[in-house]
C-alpha cells in the first residue's frame, strides 16, 4: 500500500477543535453536515474558494495556514517513516530496534499529543509483546473501541485497521464487519475513487492474512470481496479478487485450477503493466509458495 497523504480536512479539524469552535459555524453555507465530515476525516477535498472561508472563519491568515499545513505534512511523513521502520523491524524480528522506534515516538507524542502518534506507541509494543509471546489485551482493546466508535472511516482508520491485523483474532473482526455498516456498503456511492481502491487493498489485506494463518477463517471475508459490486472497468479490484480466489482453489487442493487463475492474473498485470500490483501478488506467493509454478502455469 502506497504512503497517506494527509488532506487539507484533518488539518481544519485539528485546528477547530482546539479552538473550540462549532462545525456548523465553520460549514454553513459552504457544505452539508455528511460532507463536512467527510471532509474533515480525509475522505473528500473541497475546492480553493471554500477552504479560503473556512480558514477565515477559524481566524487564520491563509499564508498562516498553509504554513501550518507544511508543518503538519512534514510530521506526517516522520510518522509515516516511523511507521515504517516499525514493520521493517517486526518482519526481522528485531526487538531492541522496535524499542528504538517505540522511545522516538514517545518523544514525538511529548511534543505533539497527537492520536496517531499513541496509536503508533500502542502498535510498537503489541509488536514486542507479539515477539515475546506475551498476551495482548490492552493494545488489541484500545484499538478496537476507536474503530468501533467511528462510524465514518477514512485513510487512517483503515491504514490503522491493516496495522493492527497481527494482534487481531478472527472473532475481533468480525464483530468488527458485522456490527458496522461501512463493510455491508464497502464498495456502495465511493466518490473518493482512492479510497475506494484502499478499501479493498486492506480488504483483500485480511483476506490474505486469514487464508495463510487460519484458513478456515478465510471464507467470511473472502466472501465480503466476493460480493462486492466491482464494474468490469475496474481491473485492480477485479485481479484481488481473482487472485483470492485463485488462492483458496489451492488451499482446497483443487491446484490445477488456482494455478491457472493465478498464473492468468500474474499474465494480466504483466500485459497493463500492473507492476506494483504484480508485485505484490509475487510477493505473497514466494513467501508461501513455490512461485516457479505459478510462472509458467503448471503445478
Amino acid at each position: 500500500m502506497g504512503e497517506i497523504i494527509m488532506k487539507t480536512g484533518e488539518l481544519i479539524r485539528k485546528i477547530r477543535l482546539e479552538k473550540g469552535i462549532k462545525a456548523n459555524y465553520v460549514y454553513n453555507d459552504l457544505m452539508s453536515r455528511s460532507s463536512s465530515y467527510k471532509y474533515e476525516h480525509g475522505q473528500d477535498e473541497t475546492t480553493a474558494i471554500n477552504l479560503v472561508s473556512i480558514v477565515e472563519r477559524l481566524n487564520l491568515d491563509f499564508p498562516e495556514f498553509c504554513n501550518l499545513f507544511e508543518r503538519e505534512t512534514n510530521n506526517h511523513k516522520r510518522l509515516e517513516t516511523y511507521r515504517k521502520n516499525l514493520f521493517a523491524n517486526f518482519r526481522q524480528a528485531k526487538l531492541k530496534d522496535i524499542k528504538l522506534v517505540k522511545d522516538q515516538l514517545e518523544k514525538f507524542y511529548k511534543r505533539d499529543p497527537l492520536l496517531s502518534v499513541k496509536h503508533l506507541i500502542l502498535i510498537a509494543d503489541a509488536m514486542y509483546k507479539k515477539l515475546e509471546k506475551i498476551k495482548l489485551t490492552k493494545e488489541k482493546e484500545i484499538i478496537l473501541k476507536y474503530l468501533k466508535k467511528n462510524n465514518n472511516w477514512g485513510f487512517y482508520e483503515y491504514q490503522l485497521l491493516s496495522d493492527s491485523l497481527f494482534m487481531l483474532d478472527a472473532a475481533s473482526l468480525k464483530n468488527l464487519f458485522s456490527t458496522n455498516d461501512k463493510w455491508r456498503e464497502f464498495y456502495k456511492d465511493e466518490n473518493n475513487l482512492e479510497l475506494q481502491v484502499f478499501k479493498i487493498q486492506v480488504l483483500f489485506k485480511i483476506v490474505i492474512f486469514f487464508m495463510i494463518s487460519k484458513f478456515s477463517e478465510a471464507e467470511f471475508f473472502l466472501k465480503i470481496l466476493n460480493d462486492l459490486p466491482i464494474s468490469e472497468n475496474d481491473v485492480q479490484a477485479k485481479c484481488y479478487q481473482q487472485f483470492a480466489n485463485g488462492l483458496r482453489k489451492i488451499q482446497e487442493e483443487n491446484f490445477e485450477e488456482g494455478v491457472k487463475v493465478i498464473s492468468d492474473v500474474l499474465t494480466y498485470c504483466q500485459v497493463l503493466n500492473l507492476d506494483n500490483l504484480f508485485a505484490e501478488f509475487a510477493t505473497i506467493l514466494k513467501k508461501n509458495f513455490n512461485y516457479d509454478c505459478f510462472q509458467s502455469g503448471r503445478v
